[in-house]
């Protein structure tokens, strides 16, 4: 479920079926209760630290990033896909 954010469905779902909330004796129904509450606050503490993660990633990113201006006789890398014998295609 934290990977893809659905329940995944298993083939053993498919041919067991699982029982009824009224078949689980109290005592599991309670902890099965206390287990998802769990899950629920772990995944959002886990979705809090991604998206302050990428909050501080971008920033980062942003400090290093820099636009550059050029003008016009200013050499630049071009990108020429046609292949010429003798010369290098890099330039």
């Amino acid at each position: 479920m934290m990977v893809s954010g659905q329940e995944v469905r298993l083939p053993a779902d498919l041919v067991y079926v699982s029982p009824s909330p009224n078949a689980i004796p109290e005592q599991q129904a309670g902890y099965i209760g206390q287990l998802r509450e769990k899950l629920v606050r772990v995944h959002e503490i886990a979705r809090n630290h991604l998206k302050q993660r990428a909050k501080r990633s971008k920033a980062v990113y942003d400090q290093k990033a820099s636009l550059q201006k050029y003008k016009v006789g200013d050499p630049v890398w071009c990108l020429n896909e046609s292949r010429k014998v003798g010369s290098c295609p890099k330039l």
